[in-house]
Parts: C-alpha cells; structure tokens; sequence
C-alpha cells in the first residue's frame, strides 16, 4: 500500500506474497538498469577526472562493491532456502536477480580496476 492509495487483490494470501516479491524484484531491477547505465556514463567521463574526482569515484565504486557483494550473498542464501523449499518461481526470479547484480558487479570492478591503474 502506497499512501494515498489502496489495492484489491484478488487472490489467495500466498499468490499475494508472490506478487509482492515479483514486484519488488521489478523494482530492483529498474533500479539497477539506472545504476548500470549510470556506470557506464562514469567510464565514458572517467579520463577527464581530476584526482580529487577520481578518488571521490573510486570511493563511490568501492561502497558500490560492498553493497552489490553483500546483495549477492543475500540472494545465494535464498536461492538455497528458495531450492530447498521446491519454489521454482522463486528460484527463477532469484536467478535472474542475481545475473543481474552480477552483471552490476563486473562493471563496478571494471571502472574501479581502470580508475585505480
């Protein structure tokens, strides 16, 4: 529910719970094809840096690396739970999710490796 605003749905409480993590994955991925496209503006301006901005960026892209390690890790454990439990919906859309974070993961590393050089 988003204030000011209400939703019916029709449906049982575990289709619900579904279409919550279904949405709320959507979500992070629009997000991080905003991050992802973000990145790639960085490496195409990263030569014309100063070093205080090269460094603020390195910082940036290591606080970036962190989060996006810590991310996947978070999705490892509920792929094995998601597994474990047979939802395969769940694994699907975990998988996804962590191709995705990977991905975001690789370019994080690439700028960061051609910053730091």
């Amino acid at each position: 529910i988003t204030p000011g605003e209400m939703r019916i749905f029709n449906g049982g409480y575990a289709e619900y719970t579904e279409t919550r993590k279904r949405e709320s994955l959507q979500a992070v991925t629009a997000s991080e094809a905003q991050t992802e496209n973000e990145l790639s503006d960085s490496n195409r301006r990263q030569h014309r840096l100063n070093p205080y901005q090269r460094k603020k960026r390195i910082d940036e892209l290591e606080i970036l690396i962190r989060e996006l390690e810590a991310e996947i890790d978070t999705i490892t454990n509920e792929l094995e739970s998601a597994s474990t439990a047979g939802a395969l919906e769940r694994v699907a859309d975990l998988g996804e999710a962590y191709t995705t974070k990977e991905g975001l993961l690789n370019t994080a590393l690439e700028e960061w490796t051609e910053l730091a050089e």
